[in-house]
């Protein structure tokens, strides 16, 4: 299964991933956090004057390893991307502990 854990901008990629998962999960359990910016998370969610909720992509991502063999995490932009002032992708690779891969 893929997952995109953070969109900004459309959720274009989700919904090719939800497209492809045959109508077994929805759109939020493959994409938890949707900012509508299309810039990195960090500055999409001060414009929304909200914060990127790191517990709810963990949790999704926890739910999607149960139902499924693997899942695919797609990333935003690249290691150094913020999410939030102190937390970048590669501290959520490391959360979700995920091998590196190109």
């Amino acid at each position: 299964m893929g997952m995109k854990p953070i969109c900004c901008g459309d959720r274009r990629d989700a919904e090719l991933l939800l497209a492809a998962s045959r109508g077994e999960f929805t759109i939020d359990e493959i994409n938890p956090v949707s900012l509508t910016m299309p810039v990195a998370p960090l500055a999409a969610a001060l414009a929304a004057k909200t914060e990127v909720n790191i517990g709810a992509v963990l949790n999704a991502f926890v739910l999607l390893q149960k139902r499924v063999d693997q899942v695919f995490v797609e990333g935003v932009g690249g290691w150094l991307v913020p999410i939030r002032a102190d937390y970048f992708v590669a501290d959520l690779a490391v959360d979700m502990k995920l091998p590196p891969c190109s």
